[in-house]
């Protein structure tokens, strides 16, 4: 399978599934707030909300992810992805990559990168970014080395705007499509942070929380003084 059929894949599912726990997560904090009402309400314990406030935000992550990729490499026709097999020498996959690009076959501009293992359950092992091919740590002992040399497939994403910032957003943006669809970071790349420009999912979290933060206000001065 090609990597852009994978990277659509991704999206779509990141799209349903983050629209999904979103929605639910939100739904699950407002019933909390009114099932603490009908109780002793004055010894709620906030730390209630913490797991679903934790994946509201993941969620939203997910999104985050899935419009930077969109933008960056669908919706973008001038964008392009390259499909490398690697072979078991790293030597020869660095003369092959250092080849394409002298060849021409890869467009100019900086690029994002992930090293992975094709085959039924493929593992994604590695993303990273460059502006050249000496950016593919092919040798070396560094996490990168590492994964491109566990890797039988190197896929290169070439959007049209590649700006250090774009290719950075790009970048979590696929490392956090890889935690939505299989569960887990990138093998060689633990603890990924998010470096994407928020969706609109972050508008429904604040909404959310602007509106249970101006319901209470409302409610005691209207109740205390008898206005607004």
């Amino acid at each position: 399978m090609s990597f852009e059929r994978i990277l659509l894949s991704w999206i779509e599912h990141a799209e349903d599934k983050g629209e999904s726990e979103l929605t639910r997560r939100l739904e699950n904090v407002a019933k909390k707030v009114v099932a603490a009402l009908k109780g002793p309400w004055e010894d709620f314990d906030k730390t209630e909300l913490t797991e679903d406030s934790d994946d509201a935000g993941e969620a939203a992550l997910w999104l985050d992810a899935a419009e930077t990729a969109d933008q960056a490499m669908v919706a973008d026709k001038q964008s392009r992805i390259v499909d490398v097999k690697l072979g078991r020498d790293s030597s020869d996959n660095q003369r092959h990559v250092q080849g394409l690009f002298a060849s021409g076959e890869t467009p100019t501009g900086g690029f994002v990168y992930v090293a992975y293992t094709s085959g039924k359950k493929s593992e994604f092992n590695f993303v990273g970014h460059g502006k050249s091919a000496r950016a593919l740590p092919f040798s070396g002992s560094s996490k990168a080395s590492n994964a491109l040399r566990a890797s039988d497939r190197l896929a290169l994403l070439f959007p049209r705007l590649s700006s250090q910032t774009k290719l950075e957003e790009l970048e979590s943006a696929i490392c956090y499509l890889i935690r939505c669809a299989t569960g887990d970071d990138p093998a060689y790349q633990p603890d990924v942070e998010p470096e994407m420009p928020d969706s609109e999912a972050w508008d429904r979290i604040e909404g959310l929380s602007d509106l249970l933060e101006s319901a209470g206000v409302h409610l005691y001065n209207h109740a205390k003084h008898g206005e607004d």
